[in-house]
C-alpha cells in the first residue's frame, strides 16, 4: 500500500529500525481514543425480555402436529404483528406523551416538534427479536438510569394497550364483518315482516293459507247446494204449482245462496272477492318465500357471528415479560469498549503509516 511513495520495498525492516518510534505513535493514537472513550457521556441500558403469547382456536391441533415435525406456525405471525407494533411511530408517540420527554431529550431547545423526539427515541432504544426462542428483547439507552427503566416499562404498558385496542386478528375481522351483515340481515327481515303485516291489514287475511282454504271450501259447497236445490226445484216444479210452499222455499234458499256467492265474487268487509284470490295467494306466496329465506339467512349468520364472537374471545395475543426492566446499577461500557477496539486497529494503521511514510521521506531528501 506504501508502493507509491516509498522505494524502499522492505517494509519490515523500517519498522523494526524504527519500533521505538512505531510504539510511541501508536501509544499516543491509544492515548487519544482511550480519552475519547472517557469523556463520552454515561449511558444505562434497561433490558426486557417478551414473550408473544397466543390463543387460537384454529391453530390448537395444527400447532401441535407441526411442532412435532419440526415446524413453527402461529407465533413467527405473532411476533411479526408485536415487532411491528413496537417499532411503529405510534408507541413512541404514546410513550413520548406520557412521560413527557421532549424536555428531556431537549434540555436545551425550547421549541421541538415531536417528530423530530420520535426519531431521537427511536435511536435510544434497539429491539432485538429471537426467532429460535420466539422472544422479542428491548433495550433502552439513555444517560439517565431511572429514565431507561421508566420508558422500557412504558414500552410494555403502550404494547400491551395497543394490541388490546387493535386486536389484530381474524376473529375480529370476521366478528366485525358478520356484525355488519347480521345488521343488514335483520334490516330486511324487519322490512319483510312490515311488509307482510300490511299485506294481512289490506286483504283481511291473517292466514291466507287457511283461510283461503275455507273459502274455496265454502264457496264449492255453495255451489253444489244450489245445484242439488235446482234439481229438486225442478222434479217439484213438474207435480206442483209455483206457489207450491215446498217450491217457494227451495227459491228463497237458491235465492239466498245466489246472494251469499255474489257476495264471494265481490269485495266485502270480511274477505276479498273470489276473483282477485289467485293473485293474492300468488303475492302471499312470494312475500312468505322471502321471509322464510330471510329468516333462514339470518339464523346462520346468527350462528356464524356468535362463533366469531367466541373465536374472539379465544383469540388473543398478548405478551408475557420474562424479564421485566431492572434499574440499571452500572454504566454501559459497550460504547466505550467499542472505541477503544476500533482505536487500538485505527492506531496501529496509523502509526505504521507514519512511521513508513517519514522513512522514506527521509531517505528522499
Amino acid at each position: 500500500m506504501f508502493d507509491f511513495f516509498c522505494k524502499d520495498k522492505n517494509f519490515g525492516k523500517i519498522l523494526k529500525k524504527n519500533i521505538k518510534k512505531l510504539f510511541l505513535i501508536f501509544f499516543v493514537f491509544m492515548f487519544m481514543f482511550v480519552g475519547l472513550a472517557v469523556i463520552l457521556p454515561p449511558r444505562y441500558t434497561s433490558s426486557t425480555l417478551l414473550l408473544p403469547i397466543t390463543s387460537s382456536p384454529s391453530l390448537g391441533e395444527l400447532a401441535s402436529l407441526a411442532a412435532i415435525a419440526g415446524l413453527n406456525i402461529g407465533q413467527s405471525g405473532d411476533i411479526n404483528k408485536i415487532m411491528a407494533v413496537l417499532e411503529s411511530r405510534t408507541i413512541r408517540k404514546r410513550i413520548i406523551e406520557k412521560l413527557n420527554l421532549i424536555p428531556v431529550l431537549f434540555p436545551e431547545e425550547e421549541k421541538v416538534s415531536i417528530n423530530k423526539a420520535i426519531k431521537v427515541l427511536g435511536k435510544k432504544v434497539k429491539i432485538k427479536q429471537d426467532k429460535n426462542l420466539n422472544t422479542i428483547e428491548i433495550e433502552v439507552h439513555t444517560k439517565d438510569p431511572v429514565l431507561s427503566q421508566k420508558i422500557a416499562n412504558q414500552y410494555i404498558i403502550e404494547l400491551r394497550q395497543l394490541l388490546n385496542e387493535k386486536n389484530l386478528s381474524v376473529a375480529k375481522f370476521d366478528r366485525v364483518f358478520l356484525e355488519k351483515k347480521l345488521k343488514e340481515e335483520e334490516e330486511k327481515l324487519i322490512k319483510l315482516q312490515k311488509t307482510l303485516a300490511d299485506f294481512q291489514k289490506k286483504t283481511k287475511l291473517l292466514n291466507p293459507d287457511d283461510e283461503l282454504k275455507n273459502i274455496f271450501d265454502t264457496y264449492l259447497s255453495l255451489l253444489n247446494k244450489r245445484t242439488e236445490l235446482l234439481m229438486e226445484l225442478s222434479t217439484l216444479e213438474t207435480t206442483l204449482s209455483p206457489d207450491h210452499p215446498k217450491v217457494k222455499a227451495i227459491r228463497m234458499q237458491i235465492s239466498f245462496i245466489d246472494n251469499t256467492l255474489k257476495k264471494f265474487e265481490e269485495d266485502n268487509k270480511f274477505f276479498p272477492a273470489l276473483k282477485k284470490l289467485p293473485d293474492i295467494l300468488t303475492d302471499y306466496m312470494d312475500i312468505v318465500r322471502k321471509l322464510k329465506t330471510e329468516q333462514e339467512v339470518y339464523e346462520v349468520l346468527l350462528k356464524m357471528y356468535q362463533q366469531a364472537k367466541f373465536n374472539e374471545s379465544k383469540e388473543q395475543l398478548f405478551v408475557e415479560v420474562i424479564d421485566p426492566p431492572l434499574l440499571p446499577d452500572t454504566q454501559d461500557l459497550k460504547p466505550r469498549i467499542i472505541v477503544i477496539a476500533i482505536g487500538f486497529f485505527v492506531s496501529a494503521i496509523l502509526s505504521v503509516s507514519t512511521v513508513v511514510f517519514t522513512s522514506c521521506r527521509k531517505k528522499e531528501s
